[in-house]
């Protein structure tokens, strides 16, 4: 079910807003009392508490059966149909690595963008860091090339005309850097972003991606909302950014080599001056509230809250860090 939201939410507060959710298994659940389907009920009550305010969700990820990013688009899509909302599809941006799509194939891409119904957007992001968006249904398939203003509409019988995307792409880009351009491509998309859980170890990138996320985010002005309350990447975040204090650290279990720096550059690139701005946006008591709670309902009214004061349409430059 939904998220109960406060009496006074209302569409208005996030509409055309798109925020980046950031989410992976956490290896630290079992040592707080948590079990597995917490981070599937958290992810629930996040993305649809969000939806309902108005927001639109982007997340990249791969297309295993039952992973975050079916979860994720499964349930925000439901509480877009539930509110009846719509009039404002599509609600959910699926970012694609270049490594990723490139091994698919012109039917598999179809499949993918179809099964959504005009509900989701399809960003596959190409080896030149530029993307290509697809939207549609069973009727037809709306393309907006990487680089174009005009929409083409592509049918059933024509969609043979999608494999020219592939021509585009480098297929020998290494899945890690295929993986930052996908990454520096939603966070450019985005308001703002969520991250929640995170591996410490066996990530497929250079660096954990959550913790990636988290710094390109940071790095280009929008703020980052870290939810300790899981473990994990995200609460190491927490601590780097402030809003866990350094005895909430849990030490990382067998992290990988570049999983410290990577939380240290964090840390770092929160103290520059478009990282101090981003943070400024965030009411600070109850951005060390959310990074406490592990309460799927309170945690949707707390990251709502947050983001509406966040992305309020007024300087908020001057508030404390």
């Amino acid at each position: 079910m939904p998220a109960p939201l406060p009496a006074n939410t209302s569409r208005a507060h996030l509409a055309g807003k798109r925020i980046a959710v950031s989410v992976s298994d956490s290896p630290d659940l079992a040592r707080l009392g948590l079990l597995p389907r917490e981070v599937d009920r958290a992810l629930t009550a996040i993305t649809t508490g969000l939806v309902y305010a108005g927001a639109t969700i982007a997340y990249g990820g791969d297309l295993r059966p039952g992973n975050y990013t079916r979860l994720m688009m499964t349930d925000a899509i439901r509480a877009y149909r539930t509110a009846e909302m719509k009039s404002f599809a599509p609600i959910v941006h699926h970012y694609v690595a270049a490594s990723t799509w490139s091994t698919w194939s012109c039917e598999e891409l179809t499949r993918h963008v179809r099964s959504f119904n005009h509900m989701a957007t399809v960003h596959i992001v190409c080896a030149n860091g530029l993307s290509h968006e697809l939207n549609g249904g069973d009727d037809a398939i709306v393309l907006l090339r990487a680089g174009s203003s005009e929409r083409e509409e592509i049918r059933e019988d024509n969609v043979h005309e999608l494999e020219a995307l592939w021509h585009t792409n480098d297929a020998s880009i290494s899945p890690a850097f295929a993986l930052t351009l996908m990454r520096e491509a939603m966070a450019s998309d985005c308001h703002a972003r969520i991250v929640l859980g995170g591996r410490v170890s066996g990530y497929a990138g250079d660096g954990p991606g959550v913790g990636e996320e988290a710094f390109i985010t940071l790095g280009m002005g929008k703020p980052v909302i870290a939810l300790g309350g899981f473990g994990g990447c995200a609460r190491d975040i927490a601590v780097a950014l402030g809003f866990l204090d350094d005895e909430d650290r849990l030490p990382p279990i067998d992290p990988a080599v570049t999983y410290c720096p990577t939380i240290h550059a964090v840390a770092d690139e929160a103290k520059t001056e478009l990282g101090r701005r981003a943070l400024a946006m965030l009411p600070r008591d109850l951005a060390r509230t959310a990074a406490r709670e592990d309460t799927p309902e309170t945690l949707a009214i707390l990251c709502t809250q947050l983001l509406k004061e966040a992305l309020a349409p007024v300087d908020r430059t001057e508030r404390a860090p």
